[in-house]
């Protein structure tokens, strides 16, 4: 616990302020913390032993401040002093685009007949979300006309479609908002851990260095909440949004990489750290869901598809997606030939045959690679790729030269 027997520590002190400023505006929960403070406790599980120190000594504080500037930032309050303010605004801005993604949500539970359709139509999503990040610009870097004639907006907060949504799509939703407010607040908390000297530095790049010790605490965390696949998401959604607000002409500082590029190093990072390619692969279809839908939004903003460093990876995981849809019996047998036929449209040849060639790898070959989805899907998905393959024209089938049909 802290010793306030010589007053509140200044980071305390200060916090109390800015919060007596600019009061919160979400409830607080059961134990009285406020969300931003609420998501650090959970990331708390991982803390290196120094933040913990810092936080029982409230010397680390972190909390809401009631402002509608989509904003998190790390302020130093003196020695060993620091706050994690997190915006209002930040979480009206992250639930705005959350909700707009989920409505073209469909849930399947071991059917291929969903449990519900679509709330909205897929222009009607596009529209909800690039107007979440013009809000985003109007709010912290409006333009010189919006500016000029006064209709920037400073004291209005961002606001969420209202349309209808299932129980199970309100879960996906807060899930994929928590993890990536999560991921924002481990973020800062990496700040913290380079400028206490908690964590040493990894690419002597500030923000890669918060970038990385902020996964460290954040996957398990998250992981055991969420489970792996939304944890992916929630922190690859965090960061693919700030690509789209470059496309609706907001200006980061040089001090972060590209947003792409940084989404990279740290998909790179869980590569590194899973049991296998295969493994990571496969735990990364939602993210690749999201990342997908995040590219329409842009292609809708620039007219043209967003330039993606990772477009291969997003085009052999989506495929895998599917291939588990249809060995589980969620999708069509020809979805797979739909999708490697979109695929193909695409991309050339050779990114075809690399992407069939993994594929062959990953279910075709005697594997004991550890399964992340367990052996019994796995297995049905060696089982169907196949039969798949046998359904394909000739042309197509030459991609897998080592399948052998099935009957």
């Amino acid at each position: 616990m802290a010793d306030n027997s010589q007053g509140p520590a200044p980071a305390r002190a200060q916090l109390t302020d800015l919060q007596s400023q600019h009061p919160p505006i979400y409830l607080l929960n059961s134990i009285g913390s406020d969300r931003p403070r609420a998501l650090a406790g959970v990331l708390q599980e991982e803390f290196p032993p120094r933040l913990l120190e810092l936080l029982h000594k409230d010397q680390l504080v972190i909390g809401e401040i009631g402002q509608f500037t989509p904003d998190i930032r790390t302020l130093p309050a003196g020695p060993d002093n620091f706050i994690i303010g997190v915006n209002s605004g930040l979480m009206d801005f992250y639930y705005a685009v959350g909700r707009a993604a989920h409505g073209r949500a469909i849930i399947y539970v071991k059917s291929a007949i969903p449990e519900n359709a679509p709330a909205i139509s897929p222009q009607d999503m596009q529209e909800l979300i690039v107007k979440a990040l013009t809000n985003w610009r109007s709010l912290c870097q409006p333009g010189f006309w919006e500016s000029i004639f006064g209709t920037a907006k400073h004291d209005t907060r961002i606001e969420h479609a209202n349309f209808g949504m299932t129980e199970n799509v309100k879960t996906e939703t807060e899930m994929l908002v928590t993890s990536a407010e999560l991921f924002m607040v481990a973020h800062e908390l990496g700040h913290v851990a380079l400028d206490s000297g908690a964590c040493p530095p990894i690419h002597h790049e500030d923000e890669s260095d918060a970038d990385a010790w902020g996964l460290t605490m954040y996957l398990p965390c998250a992981e055991r909440r969420f489970r792996r696949r939304m944890a992916l998401a929630g922190m690859a959604f965090a960061v693919r949004i700030t690509f789209s607000l470059t496309s609706v002409g907001v200006k980061f500082s040089k001090a972060y990489r590209p947003p792409m590029e940084r989404l990279q190093l740290l998909l790179d990072k869980v590569r590194a750290e899973s049991p296998s390619e295969q493994y990571f692969d496969e735990s990364a279809t939602v993210v690749v869901n999201y990342l997908d839908l995040m590219d329409s939004v842009d292609a809708r903003i620039t007219g043209k598809p967003p330039a993606n460093p990772i477009a291969e990876w997003q085009a052999r995981v989506r495929l895998i997606a599917v291939l588990e849809g249809v060995a589980e019996q969620m999708k069509p047998d020809n979805e797979f030939e739909i999708m490697w036929r979109l695929t193909a449209a695409k991309a050339p040849p050779e990114v075809m045959s690399r992407i069939a060639q993994k594929l062959t790898d990953y279910y075709l070959r005697d594997s004991r690679i550890e399964p992340y989805q367990g052996k019994e899907t796995r297995d049905r998905m060696a089982n169907a790729l196949p039969r798949l393959i046998a359904q394909f024209p000739g042309t197509l089938q030459t991609y897998f030269p080592a399948a052998k049909p099935t009957s």
